[in-house]
């Protein structure tokens, strides 16, 4: 095998927004700088852009980008095996000069294929083994901070073919991401910028979840936009805002571009987002359990207060036939086209009462949720993916933890809480239980009864972090509600028919069982007859 040592001088220079990427100041080729006999020494010289303005450890006011002791650039040339091979250098003190505009690489190179393929990432950390840029970190880790954004992922490659086999002269680096400096206003024209505690953007398949706070702008990488809408979605604690750009959006890499932008607040919706399908669509949750009440007709329509409330065998559920001022319903039959049956506000325990095509509940008026059309019923299909599919967080060693088996409060109620795919668990909280996160279980042989403890202030702090709870609220048949199962038993109605008399429904069961033979459910999408009484909890937005 014959090795080559190849040393190369990176120089790195932030040009202010608006310039150009020309090569006219690249360093000319000093004496001494030509390829040695006896081990093959080349230099090469490179220009590095990058947009900035802001004081950082990486910027200096004036915009130029310095190296530092401890950076680390990536080199990876292709071997006569067709393979490419990757080096990382780390920066000593030596090799930075001038002030830190310029850097001088060294590199061993074993059989370097002549012309072979090139590529210089920097910083090394966004570069994977090929030499191909890394964009996954983009997407989870940014923090909005300018001086975050600038060490770690505001990346600039190369790519090139080696000069024979060894590194070219010149081999400029181009900045890889179109940087964003958001300041948001809410529709009373306030700044609500430093509030903010998350920021997701979303292009197509690639969304870009940053987690930040008390920052009067927001810095934020993304991959260059051509055209194509994109959907922001602003969190404030437990508040949601969003604004989606319908029009052609053009965002180059290598620049800076200012975006003020006004949001809309959503009225009743949790602030966590959750991936409902394959194509990536995201939805959000209403910010508690569906309830109508009783006036001159079944038209009064809300969301529970909050996310754990529920109205069990208390006078509603159980006095809907009698229809007086005041009955409140929280438990619904299958909701249908017929005209005694719109959202199955129905006395009836015959299936056939509630047959027809389905009649979405997010067309009702809801005073605290914006009003009519601004929900929908999710599907057997979404219930599915956001319990069981799509990709989450890690939380206490457990990857891709969607929910786990819960009681809010002493044991007062149980159900599921939901983590939003970007789920942030509050500093100096307690972690969910390995044990319980993603725990389906429905038998003593496999941990039924297995469910996390959570006081009332831990699980607000949780909320704040966008998790969504559902609580177990029972089943009605008629105007009899299953006494022994609310606050242990869970039933939610989708959009979705099964087959004939049943409907697809979202379901848990959080007793313990006395024996392994008694019946219960797991967490899971079940079958069940359209009289049923189950919870409704709504999702947006209605354009999916």
């Amino acid at each position: 095998m014959k090795h080559i040592s190849i040393t190369a001088l990176a120089i790195a220079a932030i040009m202010m927004a608006g310039c150009t990427n020309g090569y006219d100041d690249m360093m000319p080729q000093q004496p001494g700088q030509q390829a040695q006999s006896a081990n093959r020494v080349v230099t090469l010289t490179t220009t590095v852009g990058f947009d900035g303005s802001a004081q950082t450890r990486s910027l200096y006011d004036d915009g130029l980008k310095i190296f530092a002791i401890g950076d680390k650039i990536a080199v990876a040339y292709q071997n006569t095996s067709g393979e490419m091979v990757k080096q990382e250098v780390t920066l000593a003190l030596a090799d930075i000069k001038n002030n830190g505009k310029y850097a001088r690489l060294t590199i061993t190179a074993t059989n370097p294929q002549s012309d072979g393929k090139l590529r210089i990432v920097y910083p090394a950390s966004m570069a994977n083994d090929d030499g191909t840029v890394d964009m996954n970190q983009i997407y989870n880790e940014q923090d909005g901070t300018l001086a975050t954004f600038g060490n770690k992922y505001d990346v600039a490659a190369y790519d090139g073919k080696l000069d024979g086999a060894a590194l070219p002269k010149n081999a400029p680096l181009t900045n890889q991401l179109a940087v964003c400096n958001f300041t948001i206003k809410d529709d009373g024209d306030a700044f609500i910028t430093s509030s903010i505690t998350k920021l997701t953007i979303k292009n197509g398949k690639d969304v870009y979840h940053v987690t930040t706070s008390y920052l009067n702008n927001i810095w934020v990488g993304i991959k260059p936009i051509t055209s194509g809408d994109i959907e922001i979605y602003a969190a404030k604690r437990k508040e949601l805002y969003r604004k989606k750009v319908t029009s052609n959006t053009s965002l180059a890499a290598n620049t800076i571009t200012p975006i003020n932008i006004k949001v809309s607040l959503i009225e009743g919706a949790t602030s966590g987002l959750f991936t409902a399908n394959e194509d990536g669509d995201l939805i959000y949750f209403s910010r508690g359990n569906l309830t109508t009440m009783y006036t001159s007709h079944w038209n009064n329509w809300s969301f529970a207060d909050k996310q754990y409330g529920y109205i069990g065998e208390a006078p509603g559920n159980t006095c809907i036939d009698d229809r007086y001022y005041g009955c409140v319903v929280d438990l619904f039959g299958w909701s249908t086209n017929a005209n005694t049956n719109y959202f199955g506000v129905n006395v009836s325990d015959e299936d056939e009462t509630y047959m027809g095509d389905f009649y979405d509940w997010g067309i009702a008026d809801i005073r605290n949720g914006g009003g009519r059309n601004k929900w929908r019923t999710p599907s057997a299909t979404e219930f599915t993916h956001l319990l069981f599919q799509r990709s989450g967080t890690t939380i206490n060693g457990v990857s891709n933890a969607r929910f786990v088996r819960a009681y809010i409060g002493n044991y007062k109620t149980g159900g599921l809480i939901l983590f939003p795919d970007h789920y942030v668990h509050p500093d100096e909280l307690k972690l969910p239980g390995s044990q319980f996160i993603n725990n389906r279980a429905h038998s003593e042989a496999d941990g039924a009864g297995t469910y996390d403890l959570y006081t009332t202030f831990e699980w607000l702090q949780m909320e704040a972090a966008g998790a969504v709870f559902l609580p177990a609220a029972g089943l009605r048949v008629g105007t009899e509600v299953a006494v022994r199962y609310y606050g242990q038993r869970q039933g939610y109605h989708t959009s979705s028919i099964y087959t004939g008399d049943y409907v697809w429904t979202m379901g848990t069961d959080l007793r313990r069982l006395g024996s392994s033979t008694e019946c219960s459910f797991e967490t899971g999408i079940w079958e069940k007859n359209r009289h049923v009484g189950c919870s409704v909890r709504l999702i947006g937005p209605v354009e999916q």
